[in-house]
């Protein structure tokens, strides 16, 4: 049962009458299975069939071979694992940088508030009354008006016109000079701690410019070693389909290299 094998017993009289009705029925049998199962053709076909499939399982491997040396592929798990390792690294690397890009950030918009509150000038010296030179001037002036009055007091009676012009030059002289020695004269330069301020705005910003710019590179090369994953990813599938392609060919191959070997067989043996 479930077998190709099939097992015929005959009996009678004669021992040679039984072994040539069971050869008769052996090549009725043999020729009734060669009608139903198989075809004259059958050798030659499978053999044109076995052909066509090795043409056909052969272009796929060289169409595969030449595919993977176009893309320059090797060991691909490899390849990936490489990229994903080098995408982790930039990773780390942008994740340790931004917080120091953060703190230079904070840190300058500290400094930026710090200088709008400083002025450009500051009082470099302050002098109470007039310079030496101007003062002295004035004095020598009020000495010699007062020398004037008395020669005049001398000559001429204090309701005299010339006396009473000197006097007032002499009041005027006075009131000038008092005022003068109560001004206060101020010089003033430039703020030197503002110009630190500034030194050190200008380096934190040059060191926020180089944070933004090492982050921006970064990210380009996280974005290029992910668009290489990808790349990567399309090429397996598209290395699964075309092995695919060659197993369903090297198995329409061997199938047929199978059935042309039994067609053989049977051919040999008679059938």
């Amino acid at each position: 049962h479930k077998t190709h094998m099939v097992v015929l017993e005959y009996e009678s009289h004669d021992p040679e009458l039984s072994q040539e009705v069971l050869a008769a029925l052996i090549a009725a049998g043999r020729d009734a299975h060669l009608r139903v199962h198989v075809s004259p053709a059958s050798k030659e076909f499978f053999a044109k069939q076995s052909d066509l499939f090795l043409t056909q399982l052969t272009q796929l491997e060289d169409k595969l071979n030449a595919f993977k040396n176009e893309e320059g592929i090797g060991d691909l798990a490899q390849q990936r694992d490489l990229h994903l390792a080098r995408i982790g690294v930039l990773q780390e690397e942008a994740s340790k940088t931004e917080p120091s890009l953060q703190s230079t950030l904070a840190e300058l918009a500290t400094r930026e508030t710090a200088l709008e509150e400083m002025p450009e000038l500051v009082v470099l010296e302050e002098t109470e009354g007039m310079p030496a030179v101007p003062e002295d001037n004035m004095r020598e002036q009020l000495y010699q008006l007062e020398i004037r009055e008395k020669e005049l007091l001398a000559r001429y009676q204090p309701e005299h016109f010339l006396i009473q012009q000197v006097q007032d030059q002499i009041q005027m002289a006075r009131e000038v000079l008092e005022l003068q020695e109560h001004k206060t004269q101020t010089t003033r330069g430039i703020n030197d701690t503002r110009q630190t301020m500034e030194l050190a705005i200008f380096e934190r910003q040059a060191v926020a410019a180089g944070l933004k710019a090492q982050i921006a590179s970064l990210n380009q090369q996280i974005a290029s070693a992910r668009s290489e994953v990808e790349s990567l990813n399309r090429t397996d599938v598209a290395i699964a389909r075309q092995t695919r392609n060659i197993d369903v060919a090297a198995n329409n191959y061997l199938t047929h290299v199978s059935k042309l070997e039994q067609a053989r067989i049977d051919e040999a043996a008679g059938f």
